[in-house]
Parts: structure tokens; sequence; C-alpha cells
């Protein structure tokens, strides 16, 4: 390597040193003997800067290399000037080492002569121009030196103390054989100049370079500790508290957001544990049946609770978007629908072959209902469970239910009776009709014909005193339905009397030839009402009834001991239709129930004064020889009310149709028959 490399290698390394130093000089000029201590140990251990963080220190250390720079470059200016003399041509060999404060011997006596304007700390700009200024004046000053010089005398390259950056190791040359060689004389004065020069500039850069490494560690721990540029203990304990506080911050935001992310994984898979476990074996369990007959599910949506009501799984199934038939036809009016279990919200709709809507409700209102007529009906059914709350989740949704039925309504047909004695009645009742059509009644007894009251008719079956016993069928017809009654006629005991001549005779006596035709010519009236429902029948008389002749009892003239005794009819015997009472002249006689007169007027004959009332259904009272008449034809008369008087005897008679029965019975309200209300 060439002397003028060295040179500027050196000189180089002694402006870094000269401007890194400068921190220390500037103490000791400013007479604070710890600064320059601090600037003049080289190889001092950094002290701790307690709690100031990393940031802090690279603000401080970027402010004191500004400065040292700064000083630096001013003092290296004044060092590189007394170098451009005349140097001592021959050094002493012993190479004693320069002293430790050296260097900062030097950077302080360089800043005394530094003026005052160059002591002001320079922007980097300003300082980079500055370096670049100077290093062309060295290089200037260099040149000029050695063009002074003459050319044989110039010393050999040396390699510099430590390794320069970017420089080739020199490779000496061999010399030729040819070459003359200098004598050790020659050479020996300029070697020992040229390598005492060297050793000091090595020497100066490495105390330089130890000074400023020294320098640098110290002024940021002194400005720590001291408060450099102005900053006060508080404010270096306030930015400790901020730093640590931020650091904490930090710190929590990521435990959080840590914990966070743990919940949120255990939510996720717990939540996915319960959508797993929520399973259709949840869903309610409905039955339900219509006519005693299961109906099956058409469709539902159930939302079974996975994470109380905010999060629920769906299970929806369509079995069938038709309705189902019903295998049996529906016989009754009002067909029973039951769902097991219960407590359930329930909206019933029927329709009939027309899709008119004939009912819609709850299963309570539906029990009041009743199908107009026969018929295919189609109903809907639709069961549901209220919203539940976030305290108390439940399954919500619906099940449908769609079936289609017939309505084949077979009316109720009853007897009050399935025995009836020898003039007594039976009455027919039939119920749960479809349509407006009366029903019927036929059969080898004879009957009246039906007569409604309320949602039921009635018909009744009288029975002669002298009729067959035995059973008879009875055919009741309605709504396009029949159905066959069973009835038993048992036989009646009504007594008999023997007299032995027909003066003897029980009078006055009205058989059923001595009818009068004015009153048989009102036998099939018939009133639709049944006036007598409500209150029904009481007796006529305001005393007690006497009886002279009973219904039934047949009156023999002049029979033997043994006809007597075998109940042989001899042939004289004659029956009375009717009851004779005893009464007396004057009595009051009443209305035995509400009624409309037919006939009120005097007869003749034994009949005389006559009153014929018509109860409704074809059912008459008809009252013969009475004293006087109360009442005309026409009139509408009450239980109770006063129609006539009496004298010693009168004919009371009651007739179903043209059948004469057992007066008695009926006008005390014994005949069940005729409780209809």
């Amino acid at each position: 390597m060439s002397e003028e490399k060295q040179e500027n290698t050196a000189q180089q390394g002694a402006d870094k040193a000269a401007s890194t130093a400068q921190p220390a000089e500037s103490g000791k000029a400013s007479g604070n003997p710890a600064e320059a201590s601090k600037g003049a140990q080289p190889g001092q251990n950094q002290k701790k800067s307690g709690g100031t963080s990393s940031a802090r220190r690279r603000r401080k250390r970027g402010k004191s290399s500004r400065k040292g720079r700064a000083s630096g470059a001013s003092a290296g200016q004044n060092k590189n000037g007394q170098q451009a003399g005349p140097k001592p041509e021959k050094q002493p060999e012993s190479k004693p080492e320069a002293p430790a404060d050296a260097g900062a011997s030097a950077a302080a006596e360089t800043a005394d002569k530094t003026p005052a304007a160059e002591k002001t700390t320079l922007s980097a700009e300003e300082l980079r121009k500055e370096e670049a200024r100077r290093a062309a004046a060295k290089q200037s000053e260099q040149d000029r030196e050695r063009a002074s010089q003459p050319k044989n005398s110039q010393p050999p390259e040396t390699p510099p103390a430590w390794p320069v950056e970017g420089a080739e190791e020199p490779t000496p040359a061999e010399p030729g054989p040819t070459e003359e060689q200098p004598s050790d004389e020659e050479t020996a004065a300029p070697d020992e100049a040229q390598q005492a020069r060297v050793a000091e500039i090595s020497r100066t850069v490495q105390v330089s370079v130890e000074q400023i490494l020294a320098g640098a560690e110290q002024a940021a721990n002194s400005a720590d500790e001291d408060g450099d540029s102005g900053d006060s203990d508080g404010g270096e304990d306030a930015f400790t508290v901020a730093d640590r506080a931020s650091d904490v911050g930090r710190s929590l935001v990521r435990w959080l957001v840590l914990v966070f992310g743990a919940i949120l994984i255990i939510a996720v898979v717990g939540v996915g544990w319960l959508y797993c476990n929520a399973t259709d074996e949840d869903l309610p369990q409905i039955t339900v049946s219509f006519d005693g007959q299961t109906v099956e599910t058409a469709s539902y949506s159930w939302h079974v609770p996975v994470v109380g009501n905010s999060l629920k799984r769906t299970y929806s199934e369509t079995y069938h978007r038709d309705p189902v038939e019903l295998s049996d036809t529906v016989d009754t009016s009002s067909p029973l629908l039951t769902v097991s279990p219960s407590g359930y919200k329930m909206t019933l709709t029927i329709t009939d072959e027309n899709d008119e809507e004939v009912f819609s409700g709850t299963p309570n209102d539906y029990r009041k209902f009743s199908f107009p007529s026969n018929g295919t009906y189609t109903a809907k059914l639709v069961i549901s469970t209220e919203t539940g709350s976030s305290q108390n989740a439940a399954i919500t949704g619906e099940q449908t239910y769609l079936f289609q039925f017939t309505v084949g309504i077979r009316p109720t047909v009853r007897l009050n009776t399935r025995t009836v004695a020898q003039g007594g009645i039976a009455s027919v009742r039939v119920s749960n009709l479809q349509s407006d059509e009366v029903p019927t009644i036929s059969g080898t007894l004879s009957s009246t014909e039906f007569v409604q009251l309320g949602d039921a008719w009635w018909a009744f079956v009288p029975v002669p005193y002298d009729q067959t016993v035995g059973g008879y069928v009875l055919q009741v017809t309605a709504d396009g339905y029949s159905e066959n009654l069973e009835l038993s006629v048992t036989a009646a005991n009504f007594g008999y009397s023997d007299v032995s001549s027909n003066r003897q005779r029980v009078t006055p006596y009205l058989g059923e030839e001595d009818i009068p035709a004015q009153v048989k010519a009102l036998f099939d009236t018939a009133d639709p009402e049944l006036y007598w429902a409500e209150s029904g029948f009481v007796q006529p008389f305001l005393r007690a009834i006497d009886v002279k002749l009973a219904y039934g009892a047949p009156e023999y003239v002049g029979r033997t001991r043994t006809e007597r005794t075998g109940e042989i009819d001899n042939g004289t015997g004659r029956v009375a239709e009717n009851v004779v009472v005893n009464t007396r002249w004057g009595d009051t006689i009443i209305s035995p129930a509400d009624g409309r007169v037919l006939l009120a007027g005097d007869l003749g004959g034994t009949a005389g004064n006559t009153i014929v009332i018509e109860h409704g259904g074809g059912v008459k009272t008809i009252f013969y020889g009475l004293g006087s008449i109360g009442v005309k034809a026409g009139d509408k008369v009450k239980q109770g009310a006063e129609i006539g008087t009496t004298v010693r005897t009168t004919i009371v008679e009651v007739r179903m149709g043209d059948v004469a029965v057992e007066p008695l019975s009926v006008l005390r309200g014994e005949s069940g028959a005729l409780q209809v209300g």
C-alpha cells in the first residue's frame, strides 16, 4: 500500500476519534470533572439505566452522537493543521504507548482553539458538508506535501496497524537478479521515521476509538442520570411509568385475546356437542283420534332448543299433502275428537264437499258442534306450541293432521220401553237427524204421527185394552235409515163385574158404538206441538176420583158360577173404553193439560155436554155428560183452567189417534211415555 493511502486511512480514523471524544472535552471545558472523567476512561463499563426504555436510550444516543461529531469535526481540523508541519526525521526506537488521556487532552486543546461558532451544534446535513470540505482540504494539503518531497526519498509502503476496509494486502516484490539492492544504512533512517509515524497514528486511532465507545456510553448514562437536554427526573419517571403502562396494556390485551379465543373455542365445541345431541327423540309424541279412528300425521316442523331459545335445531317432515280418508263412516252428528297429551294450542277447520267452511275453532268449541247433514267432509287440525321464554326454553313448532271422512249419521231411535201392558202407551224418540225430513213409523200396532220437540221427534204407540198379547215390530225410517224396534204387549188386569139383569148395569155407559160422529171425526186431528211437554197432566177433578166403571173391565149379565170361575164370556159382557166417575152436581172440572179446544157443546143423548181438547200430537181428553160448559171450540186452555161443571156422573176418555187408552194413568201423570220434557 502506498504512503498516501496509509496517511489517508490514519487521518480518517483520527478525525473520527477526535469528533467522538468531543463530549468528554466539552465536560472539561465546562469545568465539570465528573463529565471529563467519564469521557477520559476508556473501556469503562456502561452503567445501568434503571427503568429507562431502549427507545429513549436510542434517542439520547443519537443526540450525543450528533454533538460529538460536531465537536470532533472542529477538533480534527485543528489537529490536522498541526500535523501538516515538518515532522522529525527520526523517532526514538522505543515505542512508548500514548497516555490514556492523550486523545481527550488533544480533543480538549482543539476544542479550546475552536471558535465559538464551530462549537454550535450542527445539523446532520451541515455536518456531512463540513466533513466533506475538511476531507477535501486535507487531501489537497497532502498532495502539496507529497509534491514537495523528492521521489527517491519516499518511504516504502507500510501496512497499517489494523486492516483497512477495501484495501488489499501488499505482496512484497522479489528483486530481480540484476536489480541493485539498497544498503541498510541508506534505508534505515527513512524506514524508522515512517514506522514511528505509522505507529503513532495507529495508537492515536486505537485510543480514539476506545474513547469514542466509552464516551458514547457514558454520555448516554450521564444524560439519563443528570437529565441531559432539559429532561428532569420527574420527566424520566413519567416516561418510564407511561412506558410500563403501555407494556402492561399490551400484555393485558394479548392475555384477553388468548382468554377470549379459548372461551370461543370451548363455546363452539360445546354448542356443537349440544347441537348433535338435540335429536328427534325429543320431539313431541302426539296421538290424535277422530270418532275412535287414529289419524296419521300429515307434516310437522319442530324446533328443538340447543342453547336456550336463541339457537334451535329444526326437524321437519312432510308425509302427505292430500287428505287421508278414514276407513269407517262416521255415524253420529257429533263425533269425538281426542288429542293426547293435552295442553297444546289447537285449531280445527272443517269444510264440506263444496269446499265451504262449516266449522273453525278450538276443540272446546267443537264439542258443541253437530254436522248439519250427511256427506263428505275434510278436516285440518294444526297442533302447535307457544314460544318459550329465554328463562324457560321449550320445543316450538307445529304438527298438522289432514284427513277426510264421510258422515253417514244414523239417526238415534229410542223406545221408552220394551214392554207395554194392554191399554198402555209407548213412545218413540228419533234424534240426530241430518235433514228436515219427518221420520215415519209403521207396524202392526197403531201409532201417531211424529211431532218435533226441540232436536228430537216424538211418536206415540197406544195399545188397546183388547190387544193380543205378544211381540210386535215397529219400523222407523229417518234420514234414509230404517230401524226395527221390538215391542212386547203384556196382559192387563182391568177386573170385571157380574150383574143378574141389564137394569143393574152401570149408567151412563158409552161404548165404542155409542161415540158420537162429531167426536169420531176429530180422532185424526193432531197438532204439531206437544202442549203438555213442560207441565204434563193432572187429574181434572178437584175431589178424589171415585170410579164407577173402570176402563177395559167387562160387565157380564147372568153368568153362572162356572162361567165366572172359568172367566168365560157368555156373550153378554160389555167393555168400556173410558171410565165412569161418580161426581157431584156443580163440581168444577179443569183442563188436565195445556191444549186447544176442538169441540165444546151438547151432543145429545148419553154424551150430553161434551168437551174435546187436543193436547198436541194427537193426544186428546174427552169429557161427556157435563153439567155445564165453560169453553168453546178454538180456545187455548192452560193446565188447571176451568172448563165446566159436573153432575152426578162424568165419563172421561183419553185417546191417541183413534185408540182409547186407560185414562186415569194419563190424568194422574203416571204414564212414562208422555214425559217428554
